[in-house]
């Protein structure tokens, strides 16, 4: 096809080009996956411990749970790619579709592992429902952020022939960038978890706290009349 069309010069290019296509999406899922299944279960309980203290523990999820919501949603998103790949050779879309489907993957896995442990099951479907746009918008910035490393490795022939001294930089560009998308998420979803679980308190507590604190007054006994 290339000699057909003149490109017979591009033969020798292409298979590296082909590796690099595929080698781009597969460092940031793996990224993204290292991130939420090791990092994000300790930069939570950091969130927790600092911002959010006393905010109670309801554990609605299981770490087997998460593990098949990561594998389901990452699986769908590689299937997408595929799908998306002959789009990839227009210049505006290339670059615009991989942080679109990294994005919507970051919405999908970083939600439901900040609040595996705080939240129930059903104060979690009704956060992610109530959120959904707010939290897609986010990964969306997030995949943007993310695509810079991918930019570093496809940046022209230079990138194929360091790719193995680029590629450790780019990893790290993206672990660093997931990092800070999780503690992002973590803020926003815990104190959404806040926000939600105030709504739902019986209105009036505060009330009946405050009188329950108040001590009662001191009752006067009254005057006794003493006749002769």
């Amino acid at each position: 096809g290339l000699g057909w069309l003149n490109l017979a010069d591009y033969l020798h290019f292409l298979p590296r080009l082909l590796v690099l296509c595929v080698a781009i999406p597969a460092i940031l899922i793996a990224c993204l996956l290292v991130v939420t299944w090791l990092s994000t279960p300790a930069l939570m309980r950091i969130v927790a411990q600092r911002r959010f203290p006393t905010l109670e523990k309801k554990r609605g999820g299981a770490l087997l749970a998460s593990a098949f919501w990561s594998l389901g949603y990452t699986l769908l998103a590689l299937l997408i790619m595929l799908v998306s790949l002959p789009f990839w050779l227009l210049p505006p879309l290339g670059l615009v579709i991989p942080p679109l489907i990294g994005g919507w993957l970051i919405a999908k896995l970083l939600p439901y592992d900040v609040l595996v442990e705080h939240a129930s099951a059903q104060e979690r479907r009704t956060l992610l429902q109530r959120n959904r746009f707010t939290l897609l918008g986010m990964g969306i910035i997030t995949g943007l952020l993310g695509s810079a490393p991918g930019l570093l490795l496809a940046s022209g022939a230079l990138a194929v022939g360091l790719f193995f001294i680029l590629a450790p930089i780019a990893l790290w560009l993206y672990t660093l960038v997931f990092i800070f998308s999780t503690l992002w998420f973590g803020h926003f979803c815990l104190r959404a978890l806040e926000l939600l679980r105030a709504e739902n308190a019986p209105h009036g507590s505060a009330s009946t706290v405050a009188a329950d604190a108040t001590p009662p007054a001191p009752a006067h006994a009254a005057p006794t009349l003493t006749l002769p």
